[in-house]
């Protein structure tokens, strides 16, 4: 889908079902965040409070992601109802992460599937999709097809496979 060779390209694989994408684009942006929590412990009759550690929340990962049916069609010379397929099918794979699976008998439970976000360089870590943001700033006009599509999602680190401090030292974010 892009000249960028596929080892080096940013995946999102559902660790159920081992389906997965690439992404069209390289994020532009990559953010994340985590925070320690603190109680505190007042001192009676003293000037400050003591910090108690509580915890280390799980991390957050945003990640921008584009598509484009006119580069599509262009690079890799499928029809514009082929790139237009990759567009809704890619749309389609990353709202699903929101979502549990059917269990038995057409009943649905559990919780939104794990997934694996690599992106070379950056990361590799084991996470659930949180949110969405999506926007389509250009529609054919014919069909009603999306021609471009772009989705904020943020990701929240699966708390199983957290580090320590060590881990993060020694290994770093790229994980697996």
């Amino acid at each position: 889908m892009t000249d960028v060779p596929t080892d080096v390209r940013t995946t999102i694989v559902n660790v159920d079902t081992g389906k997965g994408l690439f992404l069209q684009y390289e994020p532009e942006t990559l953010t994340g965040n985590v925070a320690a929590t603190y109680n505190s412990d007042p001192a009676l009759g003293g000037t400050h409070e003591n910090l108690m550690f509580s915890h280390t929340g799980n991390e957050n990962f945003s990640i921008g992601m584009r598509w484009n049916r006119i580069m599509l069609t262009a690079i890799t010379g499928k029809s514009t109802d082929e790139a237009s397929k990759i567009i809704d099918d890619a749309r389609a794979f990353i709202r699903a992460l929101l979502n549990p699976a059917k269990l038995v008998i057409e009943v649905v439970g559990g919780e939104p599937p794990l997934v694996n976000i690599t992106c070379p360089g950056v990361f590799d870590v084991y996470a659930r999709l949180t949110t969405i943001d999506w926007e389509v700033p250009r529609r054919d006009p014919a069909t009603g097809q999306i021609m471009e599509l772009s989705m904020g999602c943020t990701f929240r680190e699966d708390p199983q496979y957290r580090y320590t401090y060590d881990d993060i030292i020694d290994i770093g974010y790229e994980r697996s």
